[in-house]
């Protein structure tokens, strides 16, 4: 599994370990099916997400930051047609 929390704007560069004020405060768990490198300075990530989560306080930040988090519980997506769009994409 993993935890996923976006840190940078495409085309800008990657900070090694982003500080946790430069994350966006929901995430995803998911699980990584499948890892590609098709060439040099790419990765191909196919993740199947689990659950999304927001991140309510920041326990630690170094080495390795760990967050306190609340599970967002998804609602039926039959009833927003945008979410069921985002599901069988």
């Amino acid at each position: 599994m993993a935890c996923a929390l976006d840190a940078w704007a495409p085309g800008t560069e990657m900070p090694a370990l982003p500080a946790p004020a430069d994350l966006y405060t929901v995430g995803v768990i998911a699980e990584v099916l499948q890892v590609a490198q098709p060439g040099p300075g790419l990765m191909h990530v196919l993740l199947a997400t689990q659950a999304r989560f927001r991140v309510r306080g920041w326990v630690q930040e170094r080495p390795v930051p760990i967050a306190r988090v609340e599970y967002m519980i998804e609602t039926d997506m039959t009833a927003n047609p945008d979410l069921k769009a985002y599901s069988v994409s």
